[in-house]
């Protein structure tokens, strides 16, 4: 559909064209607007395809972050659970040789979970900064689509003002 109605455009624009420019009939005019018209409808498709495009690096952007939000929560556990566990190694070896209430098994303690806390709050900075930057990406692809589709619009209208003859057509028309 898309081709057939930029053909007809074309077509009609080129004629009207064929009929303006000097010795340009409304054949050759036919032949240019149909190949204003396909090269009109190529662009619509590129367009198509970007925004296609653009939609899916989205979409796996979202996963991503699904993906790297599971293995954060992952190994945050695996993490603290690692802490109970040398916690109670430690404590048990504290029990064993009578230094259940000393000064050294609070301080291990204390130190295993500050140890703990320090890499759950690194990893989920890493998080954090892994997502701004799969943001950053996902904003530049849409930028790219969107420069796209300006540079469409102006080779589309450059296709079109170069049918009905450009400068030298305005000029005859400002002229009579």
């Amino acid at each position: 559909m898309p081709f057939l109605l930029a053909g007809a455009i074309g077509g009609g624009l080129a004629a009207g064209a064929g009929l303006l420019g000097a010795g340009v009939g409304i054949v050759g005019g036919a032949v240019l607007g149909g190949l204003a018209g396909a090269s009109i409808d190529a662009r619509v498709a590129q367009q198509n395809q970007l925004r296609q495009a653009a939609a899916a690096d989205e979409r796996a952007f979202r996963l991503q972050q699904q993906q790297a939000d599971i293995q954060q929560t992952r190994t945050s556990r695996a993490a603290f659970r690692q802490s109970v566990l040398a916690r109670a190694a430690m404590a048990n070896v504290a029990y064993q040789t009578g230094g259940a209430g000393s000064s050294a098994l609070a301080g291990g303690m204390g130190s295993v979970q500050s140890q703990t806390a320090s890499r759950i709050g690194a990893m989920q900075q890493t998080a954090a900064m892994n997502t701004k930057i799969g943001q950053q990406t996902l904003q530049g692809a849409q930028a790219r689509t969107s420069a796209g589709t300006y540079g469409a619009i102006g080779d589309i209208t450059q296709t079109i003002f170069g049918t009905i003859g450009g400068y030298n057509a305005v000029g005859k028309l400002m002229v009579t």
